[in-house]
């Protein structure tokens, strides 16, 4: 039986990130960028078969690696800013802005990370705000 490339890197990713979080590791920089490219991984087999289920897909991935769902996504995301800097480090300054003000160049966090199901509830807001207020001072 063959297995498309897609699916055989996500396998890799999935062993790599178990083995980090076995090892307690997944908070160091370099676990983060494992989980990230494991994130990535997924996407990448998901949107090469419509027939797959992300979420059912991302379920199996969480039970396998022994982090919650949350954490992938959190951890994605921190591995996300950390390519990012890696790529971008030495960069000048004028590199660096042209870098930024290209939207393709943005973290792609909407695409797979999604870390509150609705949006802010009224009382959400005014508890920001206030907050907001008692740490900046009022605007």
């Amino acid at each position: 039986m063959k297995y498309s490339k897609e699916y055989r890197f996500l396998i890799g990713a999935m062993a790599k990130v178990r083995w980090v979080v076995e090892n307690g590791r997944q908070h160091r920089p370099d676990g983060a960028h494992d989980v990230y490219t494991l994130m990535a991984r997924l996407r990448d087999y998901c949107d090469s078969d419509p027939n797959i289920d992300y979420e059912s897909q991302l379920d199996c991935v969480s039970n396998f690696v022994n982090l919650s769902t949350t954490e992938l996504y959190y951890l994605g995301d921190v591995g996300e800013w950390i390519q990012l800097d890696r790529d971008t480090e030495k960069f000048s300054d004028s590199e660096y802005e042209e870098f930024w003000e290209d939207a393709s160049n943005r973290p792609s966090m909407s695409v797979y990370y999604h870390f509150m199901p609705q949006s802010c509830s009224s009382d959400d807001r005014e508890e920001i705000e206030s907050l907001n207020a008692l740490y900046y001072g009022s605007v």
